[in-house]
């Protein structure tokens, strides 16, 4: 199975026409404030999507450039729809605090994904967790800094006339595929935090959509026991709270 995004140029053409096709469905109309639905929640977690067996938040990786390791993003819908048309968000690779970023992770900025990351979007009819679309769509990923960090933005919908109805309840909407240091890279074995920072969810077009920045599993660990660079992270977003999106 191999399901690489492609990176040629026609590729690009084709995700510079998605991201123009998503923007007119008014994913990102910032001229209004979104509604909220009621407990609309988004979690990040390992190997599997939150809730399922094997998912976890804490995760200790070698340098086995043969292998990879997956993430897998959900959100709580907060409410029944009768129709779903997409989502965007971003991502973000914390350092342990006051530290930076090895250089690992600040490969490939300005691209739309660097060459150790890969995004997957569904319908993936071969993945049995419940998944909110059952046509594909278009969208696009993007790679850049944020002060001292990293950042991935995504954004991914399908045509309002291939949407379905969805249950109030969990669906993934995202795989991100990382890939690991070599062994004489400086990033081998050092700790990450990575947070789903927000996403805004679009169940119609207009104002149907919410943007959500909840949820206590929205933060990962990457070779950090028991999570530990993650914990001034979380504790920053407890004080802060939940904000609306700046108009």
């Amino acid at each position: 199975m191999n399901d690489t995004p492609s990176r040629s140029r026609p590729a690009r053409r084709r995700i510079g026409a998605a991201l123009a096709a998503v923007l007119a469905l008014g994913l990102f109309a910032l001229a209004s404030r979104p509604a909220r639905a009621d407990d609309a929640q988004i979690y990040l977690s390992w190997h599997a999507p939150w809730g399922q067996p094997g998912a976890t938040d804490t995760l200790t990786a070698g340098c086995d450039t043969s292998r990879v390791d997956t993430l897998w993003l959900a959100f709580d819908s907060g409410k029944a729809s009768p129709s779903f048309l997409g989502v965007n968000g971003t991502l973000v690779f914390h350092p342990p605090l006051g530290d930076t970023l090895d250089g690992w992770w600040k490969r490939g900025w300005g691209k739309s994904t660097p060459q150790q990351i890969r995004v997957m979007f569904p319908p993936r009819p071969d993945i049995h967790y419940a998944q909110p679309f059952h046509s594909g769509g278009m969208g696009g990923t993007m790679w850049d800094s944020l002060k001292a960090e990293s950042r991935l933005r995504f954004i991914y919908a399908i045509p309002y006339r291939s949407a379905v109805s969805i249950s109030r309840a969990t669906y993934w909407i995202a795989r991100v595929i990382l890939e690991h240091p070599p062994a004489s890279d400086p990033a081998c074995g050092k700790p990450v935090c990575i947070e789903w920072t927000e996403a805004e969810i679009t169940f119609d077009v207009g104002l149907d959509r919410t943007f959500v920045r909840n949820g206590t599993h929205r933060f990962v660990s990457l070779n950090s026991p028991g999570g530990a660079v993650a914990v001034p992270y979380r504790e920053v977003n407890r004080l802060k709270g939940w904000q609306p999106p700046k108009q």
